[in-house]
């Protein structure tokens, strides 16, 4: 019977630290920063489930739906040797658990035969405070990325 408690007591005490360190931390303008960061470390280092994470499912617009990004990232990160993205955030308009953003992207892709192409744009783009688990297991409220529309189409990247 104690043994039972004690292991019952360590389990508790083990999935209130894993909630507590994977809570989302700081304000909601804080929150969406971080997600666009983790979106310029996922294309500079063509890691596609990081590009892919911050997207909603319900995901509509420059380059399409959710899965025909994943399509477009995927021929980009085999097509394109060298990815190196800077973002700047000119706003963020938080209402409830809706939020835009107003940012603009400097990119340069280096091909496999050396050759550099830079991009530039802006781009409004929407987020929604989603319902999401972490590690499967903690419910947490993220801001995932609905809407995205450009000054200059995704297609003009590849």
């Amino acid at each position: 019977m104690l043994r039972t408690f004690i292991v019952a007591a360590v389990l508790a005490a083990a999935l209130a630290a894993g909630w507590f360190a994977t809570r989302p931390r700081g304000t909601d303008e804080e929150q969406i920063r971080e997600l666009l960061e983790r979106a310029r470390t996922a294309a500079s280092t063509k890691n596609l489930g990081q590009a892919l994470s911050i997207l909603s499912d319900n995901y509509q617009g420059e380059g399409g739906t959710k899965k025909e990004i994943r399509l477009l990232l995927l021929q980009a990160f085999r097509d394109i040797h060298e990815i190196r993205a800077d973002l700047e955030v000119d706003s963020i308009r938080v209402n409830g658990d809706s939020a835009t953003a107003e940012v603009r992207a400097r990119v340069r892709l280096r091909s496999q035969g050396g050759t550099a192409t830079d991009f530039e744009t802006s781009a409004t783009l929407r987020f929604q405070r989603e319902d999401h688990r972490r590690l499967l297991i903690y419910p947490v409220r993220e801001w995932r990325l609905v809407e995205a529309s450009a000054r200059r189409g995704v297609a003009d990247l590849l």
